[in-house]
């Protein structure tokens, strides 16, 4: 699922893949305009734990609101703009690993 805080600027945004019980999400932090420059991509593994569900990369705590329609990282709340996602690169690495996955694509290369 595919999540932004303004559907005009998606330059930063949330996608979230799933694979049988596996979860992992691609954190993209931009600027809203591409011209100000680059975005910071962390691609991480989700554990769950008794309490909810965590960012590997970060350690926040994801909450999901109804129907899967809204999410919140602890910072910002982010709604659902698109059902597809990408799970191919380092989305599909982290879908297909067992282990805690994380990945950092600095800005610039």
């Amino acid at each position: 699922m595919y999540y932004t805080t303004n559907p005009q600027f998606t330059a930063s945004r949330r996608e979230i893949g799933k694979s049988g019980d596996r979860l992992c999400i691609k954190l993209v932090n931009g600027p809203p305009n591409s011209a100000k420059g680059p975005s910071k991509i962390v691609v991480s593994s989700v554990s769950r734990r008794t309490d909810g569900y965590y960012i590997d990369a970060t350690g926040q705590k994801l909450s999901l609101g109804s129907i899967y329609s809204e999410l919140s990282d602890g910072k910002l709340l982010w709604q659902r703009l698109e059902t597809d996602v990408d799970e191919s690169g380092p989305m599909g690495e982290c879908l297909t690993t067992k282990t805690e996955y994380v990945k950092n694509d600095k800005p610039g290369g």
